[in-house]
């Protein structure tokens, strides 16, 4: 990517949101709301003056090496496997493309399942005063990292202390009920939040109708067939080459957390629980647990050379697969990943972020001309896609985000909030990504660079 960072949210959502904390501040209910942890960490780290994309370019592999060492340990110390079979693990459960994919853009999520693999290993053992305090801090941190990977420890917590209570450990039981008060009354807090701040923040058990615009019409379904089938073929797409191993492995390796969370995720993807978008988030968690599975089968495998011959076709599958996910551009890519219906959850290609690598220098370029020729009373509207482009290089007040709405409608309002010219950044005609190939008719290109391009509205 060179000197552009990788991924959807660091600069669609991330690098937005800190630059409004630092610049306006962010009241109790907003901050909570957002499970901010990682905001909290970066946020000091900016004040200081160290660059946002390199920040994030730096953060993505730093992430991604210590979930790898948290599931090696996890492995070593909680499981007892020996190193070169917890190492096997580690870089399956981290290389394959589903893996890789988190590691992408969800940095929040990725940081979240560092601290639950923690948490996982602190509740399995007979802990003194201080274990269980730092039980509790780990599980307080995964609540202020990611609601979902929240949801999915308090599932494994609560299979747990049952097994111990039908296991006549009720003290166990109960030590471990006492150390997850504090996370669970601060995840009801950041629940109460969302609450507070959006009426439309769950959709239990039914689907919204479809809209012309907007996000639910890039992730709702129309009937709850369609997601059956469009959930089912989504993990088939990407846990196939995982599945005979991950079955086999399944019936070996009885660890109650492991087969928690399997069950758990697999069946929180087909269900429209919190924000149905979110459901393919379910489904990119269960990446974890099948490693392990997979790595257990080859293990018990007898005969060293079928080990060997099983150990060499699922290393050649992750890393065609892998290979191909890093290493081959958007417009061309690997065979595997050119499915249009799943590259809303899985992209083409890494080798990008709200745009394609070969767009990020035009987009730049693009920007710059606006910093050059932009006066006081004009503004630049703009997607989701270049909000986060476009406060990297012109000041916010310069600035009317759209999210994924209407653009026309954008102007508009622009226009009557008495702003004499209205600019609009987005391909040239018939290359727009995210849904929209071209720009509106009433928008008049007026600068283009490579397959970008600024426009100008025009009201007749």
């Amino acid at each position: 990517m060179g000197p552009y960072m990788t991924g959807f949210d660091p600069i669609g959502y991330y690098i937005p949101n800190i630059l409004s904390w630092l610049k306006n501040g962010v009241d109790f209910w907003h901050c909570i709301a957002t499970a901010p942890l990682l905001y909290l960490i970066l946020m000091p780290i900016i004040v200081l003056g160290a660059p946002l994309t390199i920040v994030f370019k730096i953060l993505s592999p730093i992430l991604h090496g210590l979930l790898s060492l948290s599931i090696y340990l996890y492995a070593v110390r909680t499981l007892k496997w020996t190193p070169e079979k917890s190492l096997s693990l580690s870089l399956l459960a981290t290389s394959y493309f589903t893996a890789m994919r988190v590691s992408w853009d969800l940095l929040r999520n990725q940081l979240a399942l560092i601290l639950l693999f923690v948490v996982l290993a602190l509740i399995k053992e007979k802990n003194d005063v201080r274990g269980n305090m730092t039980t509790s801090l780990a599980m307080v941190l995964v609540v202020l990292s990611n609601q979902l990977v929240s949801v999915t420890m308090f599932a494994i917590v609560i299979i747990t202390m049952i097994r111990m209570f039908f296991k006549k450990e009720r003290s166990e039981a109960r030590r471990t009920m006492l150390t997850s008060i504090p996370s669970i009354l601060l995840f009801l807090l950041v629940l109460y939040a969302n609450f507070r701040l959006s009426t439309s923040f769950t959709r239990v058990l039914y689907f919204p109708r479809q809209e012309s615009e907007g996000r639910l019409s890039i992730y709702g379904f129309h009937s709850y067939s369609e997601m059956i089938a469009t959930v089912t073929g989504f993990l088939a797409y990407c846990y196939l080459p995982l599945l005979l191993p991950a079955l086999k492995g399944a019936k070996i390796l009885k660890d109650p957390q492991l087969r928690t969370w399997t069950l758990f995720c697999l069946t929180a993807s087909f269900l429209p629980v919190v924000f149905a978008r979110w459901w393919y988030r379910w489904a990119l968690m269960l990446t974890y647990p099948l490693a392990f599975y997979a790595v257990e089968a080859i293990a018990n495998i007898k005969h060293k050379p079928h080990r060997l011959y099983a150990s060499i076709a699922l290393g050649t599958a992750v890393t065609v697969l892998t290979s191909g996910f890093i290493a081959m551009p958007c417009d061309r890519p690997f065979p595997y990943y050119a499915i249009p219906q799943f590259q809303i959850y899985i992209p083409s290609s890494m080798l990008q972020n709200t745009v394609p690598l070969e767009d990020c220098p035009h987009v730049e370029d693009c920007l710059n001309w606006l910093k050059q020729n932009m006066d006081e009373n004009s503004i630049l509207i703009v997607h989701k896609a270049f909000h986060g482009w476009a406060l990297l290089h012109l000041n916010p007040d310069q600035i009317q985000p759209y999210g994924y709405g209407n653009p026309e409608t954008a102007a508009q309002q622009a226009l009557q909030q008495g702003h004499n010219t209205v600019y609009l950044i987005w391909w040239t005609q018939g290359k727009g990504w995210h849904g929209q190939p071209s720009a509106p008719p009433s928008f008049k290109e007026v600068y283009r660079s490579g397959d970008i391009a600024i426009y100008v509205y025009t009201s007749s």
